[in-house]
């Protein structure tokens, strides 16, 4: 059994320490092991904070149209750029993703060609990629009363990767938790969880859905509310059967291991005498269910975590 150690600087030069425990499984294992491998050859940690609500939604979408427009500096298909609009729409999101996959695609001719690409652009369009779901979850918290938010870490450059098991699949769940740990999703493109709460179905028409085969030191920690798994597993099958025959089959409901509908759980957030003597509320608190001091928690101490310093297992 491994306990994970992250530590945190907020807006204000404070440090939070905060753990979790990470089950004793196969994946998660391999999990620990690959990210221990990316600290022995010293890559570079990088994370991503999704802690900002809609107020932030100028911020946002200025950091996208910064990141465009390094981008087309370099790359020979230069993307749009949205200045006149005050937040993107779900059109203006899906393209921006099509155009993220296409490049991801076309990656390896433009390196062997040796032109329009750079170290630079491709960290750029990773970027690209977190802000489209940034500014997505920024949307989605304007008529809700609990912003999505989350941690998205990993090391780069990333080299490193392992399969993914179908034994793994067991720890697939579509149930997201407050809390939580999951492997990231590491794979370019959506899986079908994913086109599911965007509603994508161009996506399924374009046959561009892509469940995760491997993963990689990513990890991903989620403070969203938490969800009811049947209420998510009946949505997602109501979402299927309202569709047209012609797209319906596209869906591998008669395969459920390559339909890998949900995320790895890997582990989850320590709960204890510690945590609740600096943050506020009793254990108890936090057992319920999209509890309001979890939403207090992300509101009043989340929302102001900027960096985060290391990562350890104790």
């Amino acid at each position: 059994m491994s306990t994970l150690k992250l530590i945190f600087l907020d807006s204000e030069k404070v440090n939070h320490r905060l753990y979790f425990h990470i089950y004793d499984s196969n994946l998660a294992n391999r999990w620990v092991k690959i990210t221990k491998l990316n600290q022995e050859h010293s890559k570079q940690l990088n994370a991503r904070f999704t802690n900002t609500t809609y107020k932030d939604i100028d911020l946002v979408r200025e950091k996208l149209n910064k990141c465009l427009g390094r981008i087309n500096k370099v790359y020979d298909q230069p993307l749009p750029i949205y200045q006149g609009l005050s937040e993107l729409d779900t059109k203006e999101l899906n393209y921006l993703h099509e155009e993220f996959e296409r490049y991801g695609d076309r990656m390896e001719e433009l390196i062997a060609g040796n032109t329009n690409w750079t170290r630079d652009m491709h960290e750029d369009f990773l970027q690209l990629n977190e802000l489209i779901h940034l500014h997505e979850d920024v949307l989605k918290s304007k008529t809700s009363t609990w912003p999505n938010m989350a941690l998205l870490y990993d090391y780069y450059p990333q080299e490193f990767h392992y399969p993914i098991h179908e034994s793994d699949k067991i720890w697939v769940t579509p149930q997201l938790r407050w809390g939580e740990v999951y492997l990231g999703y590491n794979t370019l493109g959506k899986d079908w969880l994913k086109v599911h709460v965007d509603n994508d179905v161009e996506v399924v028409e374009r046959d561009q859905v892509r469940p995760q085969q491997r993963f990689a030191a990513e990890t991903w920690i989620n403070f969203g509310p938490d969800s009811n798994p049947y209420w998510s597993l009946l949505q997602f099958e109501k979402w299927v059967n309202k569709m047209p025959d012609e797209l319906k089959r596209k869906v591998p409901m008669n395969n459920l291991n390559k339909l890998t509908l949900g995320r790895f759980k890997i582990g989850h957030l320590v709960v204890d005498e510690e945590f609740v003597a600096k943050y506020g509320g009793t254990i108890e608190d936090y057992q319920v269910d999209s509890a309001q001091i979890k939403l207090d928690w992300n509101m009043n101490f989340f929302s102001k975590f900027e960096k985060l310093i290391s990562v350890e297992f104790v």
